[in-house]
């Protein structure tokens, strides 16, 4: 994404009532773990709210969703010797391919961004834990099974992309039973 990209995708964003499952606003940086526990919670509050990605923007105050700046640069930023984005990224599970970006929105407001996608068939973990959004703060996503995350690792109650094994069931015994014994051996 360009700087004109990344200035009108900042703008609607601000634009919306609050900060939500899948949005955060920071105004500056306070910890790797916080980020951490952020992308792993915006993109699984993204999946249980039906929106491909979550967001998380430094630069922007979350009350009055402001565009007021950062000093945070979150693409030199370092954990040690290592780059944040690569420490950030090997500590997720599974391994998603979340974008950083920062630019100048004006001549005096820098902005980094988080495009985090979101989760398709289990929780993404940070540091072995599952978070999640519960409104605008962040909880461990253990502590909410009603958010979709029953005790059971691993499992969603929201089904990925495509039909359940429900349908598919149901699909088969219907076009077993009109085949006559000639399941799946179409046209019938």
């Amino acid at each position: 994404m360009n700087t004109q990209e990344l200035t009108a995708l900042v703008n609607e964003l601000v634009k919306l009532p609050a900060e939500s499952e899948w949005l955060e606003f920071k105004n500056n940086f306070h910890s790797p773990e916080e980020i951490g526990e952020r992308i792993s919670a915006l993109s699984n509050g993204a999946c249980l709210q039906k929106q491909s990605y979550g967001y998380l923007i430094f630069g922007v105050q979350d009350k009055t969703q402001q565009i007021i700046g950062t000093t945070f640069k979150a693409k030199s930023h370092k954990k040690g010797n290592e780059d944040l984005e690569h420490w950030l990224a090997t500590r997720l599970n599974p391994r998603i391919d979340f974008e950083v970006y920062e630019f100048d929105y004006d001549e005096s407001r820098h902005i980094s961004f988080y495009i985090i996608p979101a989760a398709k068939t289990q929780p993404i973990n940070f540091l072995h834990t599952a978070y999640i959004r519960v409104g605008s703060i962040t909880r461990k996503l253990n502590d909410f099974p009603e958010k979709g995350y029953p005790r059971k690792a691993g499992q969603f109650k929201v089904k990925p992309c495509g039909l359940s094994l429900l349908t598919w069931m149901a699909f088969y015994v219907t076009i077993s039973v009109s085949c006559r014994g000639n399941p799946l051996r179409l046209p019938c």
